[in-house]
């Protein structure tokens, strides 16, 4: 996985803990990933294999697929049962997982924030 980052915006956390915009692939196509207010903001500590974090970071978490607008699940990644989250449209990623708990989780500083249109 590239080690690509984006910044995450001051605002991107609502009062209430959901996405303040619309979650965007980064690499382009700008599709939308997940509508404003569609997923719960979390800082935790991500430890999925090939994904370099270090610490408590901001993710995106949702527990159903179906909230998602726009996106494509990969088969399990070697004997664990994590899959990896990739944009449905041009196919670039990872851009975040499904936890062993069945959680999906999108990294936060993987993905751009705002309208598709912008």
């Amino acid at each position: 996985m590239g080690d690509r980052k984006y910044p995450i915006p001051d605002n991107a956390v609502t009062a209430d803990g959901k996405n303040s915009a619309d979650i965007l692939c980064a690499h382009g196509c700008r599709s939308v990933i997940l509508k404003k207010l569609a997923a719960e903001g979390v800082h935790m500590e991500v430890d999925v294999p090939m994904y370099p974090g270090n610490g408590q970071q901001l993710v995106w978490k949702v527990k159903d697929q179906m909230t998602f607008e726009n996106v494509g699940v990969s088969r399990a990644y070697s004997d664990t049962d994590v899959r990896f989250l990739i944009c449905a449209d041009c196919e670039r990623g990872p851009i975040g997982c499904r936890t062993a708990a069945q959680d999906y989780i999108v990294f936060a500083d993987r993905v751009k924030y705002g309208s598709p249109s912008a």
